[in-house]
């Protein structure tokens, strides 16, 4: 073709970020766009196309349906991030349940600089993510070296116990599901830990930031960290939990409140609270 369909990419990325071509119908125009040209020109979809920007830190592109396309026009879960790269104490750790590609593990781990300290524990069992995690962790890693000993990457779902399990990745990267039992056709085994033995592995003291995002699995996991034994003074300060609607979450909800914690806001993700 005439023109160079990277630029043009790019260009619709840029579009998608600044303007309000990003919302809604019009997103799904862009996005459409983007997959025309991507089917034109014949692209192995399996690599990325090129390096971009999201929020303060750069990212491989890729256009194979399996990360969604929102999170390279910032679109994704940006209150909550904005929310949480604002509020979130230095000194302390940041847990990333069910971090994919990095969007959220990523951002903490920009606010980086060699005085201001954030360290990240990156918790994610789907291999393609763990994979593109790593990748787009050394692009952060290339501009902050001393990022190396503050970012910690662990193949594994959380639940109740250590054991084994499988992971459903039938649909896109951020839809995989834990399962307890061999049920469907494209699942991997996976390894499955307790919170808590993460917790104490790397002598985590203070937890600033705690994400979840794990298809339906946050009830357990929640469930799982707030043992008998684990003291208020250890408490996440702050907590972002998925909900995605769900009729059953205002059990999880109740616990949560009865713990402490306050909502700061609800999104249509996402219930963000604060200790």
């Amino acid at each position: 073709m005439f023109f160079n369909y990277k630029s043009l990419i790019k260009i619709i990325i840029f579009l998608g970020k600044k303007t309000f071509l990003g919302r809604s119908f019009f997103k799904r125009i862009l996005i459409r766009i983007i997959e025309y040209l991507v089917n034109i020109n014949n692209v192995n979809i399996n690599n990325p196309l090129f390096i971009t920007k999201i929020f303060n830190f750069n990212i491989y592109f890729f256009s194979d349906h399996k990360t969604e396309m929102k999170i390279y026009f910032e679109r994704k879960e940006s209150k909550e991030i904005n929310y949480l790269t604002e509020n979130l104490s230095k000194n302390g750790w940041f847990i990333d349940i069910g971090s994919n590609i990095g969007l959220y593990s990523l951002s903490v781990a920009s606010l980086n600089t060699p005085k201001k300290i954030y360290k990240i524990l990156s918790i994610e069992p789907n291999p393609k993510a763990i994979t593109r995690l790593k990748n787009n962790f050394k692009l952060l890693e290339f501009e902050k070296r001393y990022l190396k000993k503050r970012f910690y990457i662990i193949k594994c779902a959380i639940g109740k116990n250590k054991k084994k399990g499988y992971l459903d990745i039938s649909e896109n990267i951020e839809n995989a599901k834990v399962l307890k039992k061999k049920i469907g056709k494209k699942l991997v085994k996976i390894k499955i830990d307790k919170i808590h033995n993460l917790i104490k592995r790397f002598k985590i003291k203070k937890i600033s930031g705690l994400k979840i995002d794990t298809e339906g699995y946050e009830k357990e996991i929640i469930k799982s960290l707030f043992v008998k034994s684990f003291s208020k003074e250890k408490y996440p300060e702050i907590m972002i939990i998925e909900h995605n609607n769900s009729k059953k979450y205002h059990i999880l909800h109740k616990f949560i409140l009865l713990k402490g914690y306050k909502v700061v806001f609800k999104s249509n993700s996402n219930y963000v609270y604060r200790f």
